[in-house]
């Protein structure tokens, strides 16, 4: 009969194996668990308890693919799109000169100044004229396209290049027509060429004159600024890129509140929000917009 020691020994050999098997068991499923853990980590991970690193690096990306749909509804401001607003009455030397240039007969001398009205017909005339000069001292208005357009070539460009801007002014949205060089000489009976003429139209049906301040910063636009408006048709309202952006950023990330992201979010996760106007609270970047480019970041 086996004495005592071999008893002890047995015990404790059959301990010994259990615990091995235990540890390796306890070992895989520890393994299995965080590899499974970091699988859901990236999944889904609670934006509250992110680190703020991560949040800026979200911000940062947010960014990327904001900019990335503004960018067809946003445009660079040139001499071209700068406007002054004109009175409703049809001028006279004491309201400009250079338009008119009267002798003491009254009768109008030559002047070396055009102005070109658009008066088409289907076109609903508001009560201002608006033209475009060089002296920026007195810019009331932007010429922007309107809302849901995006950037023609026209803009800044087709301006600066047919039209002198020291010798042509171009009005738009005249409620009454300007007359130059002679007394009851209609403007809009002179003939204009085909090409300025389709420059004039597109002026008409593809933009607007809206005031020059943002309405973020409350700040003038100037020359060289960056400026975007609404791919919604229903709002009207325009914005430095740089304010619009900040807004847009800061909303998302308050949006993101209680909400999960992976390691690699794409732009329609980081942009699942509504992307509003800080004044009209509705779109300025419409969804179909939002959802036209689904890309990994």
């Amino acid at each position: 009969m086996p004495d005592a020691s071999f008893w002890f020994v047995w015990i404790f050999l059959t301990v010994c194996l259990v615990f091995l098997c235990l540890s390796d068991f306890t070992l895989r499923y520890r393994r299995s668990c965080r590899r499974h853990t970091n699988d859901d980590n990236e999944e889904e991970i609670c934006y509250d308890v992110l680190p703020m690193e991560r949040r800026l690096e979200l911000d940062e990306l947010r960014s990327t693919a904001i900019l990335r749909r503004l960018s067809r509804f946003t445009l660079v401001l040139k001499v071209g799109n700068m406007l002054k607003k004109l009175g409703d009455t049809e001028p006279s030397p004491s309201m400009d000169d250079d338009i008119a240039v009267w002798d003491e007969e009254g009768q109008s001398k030559a002047s070396d100044v055009e102005t070109v009205v658009v008066t088409p017909d289907n076109l609903v005339h508001s009560k201002s004229s608006y033209f475009i000069d060089e002296d920026d001292s007195e810019y009331t208005h932007l010429l922007i396209p309107r809302p849901g357009r995006t950037t023609p070539d026209i803009i800044g460009q087709g301006l600066d290049d047919s039209c002198n801007r020291k010798t042509k002014r171009i009005t738009l949205f005249s409620l009454k027509p300007i007359r130059t060089t002679k007394v009851g000489q209609d403007v809009t009976n002179r003939k204009m060429e085909k090409a300025e003429a389709d420059i004039v139209k597109d002026l008409v049906t593809e933009t607007r004159p809206v005031p020059i301040y943002c309405a973020v910063c409350l700040t003038r636009y100037e020359v060289s600024n960056r400026v975007c408006w609404s791919s919604n048709s229903e709002c009207s309202h325009v914005f430095h890129e740089d304010c619009m952006l900040h807004w847009l950023v800061v909303l998302g990330r308050k949006r993101s509140v209680g909400k999960r992201f992976s390691k690699n979010p794409s732009e329609r996760k980081l942009l699942e929000f509504d992307l509003t106007c800080p004044c009209c609270r509705q779109d300025f970047i419409s969804r179909d917009v939002v959802l036209g480019t689904d890309e990994n970041v």
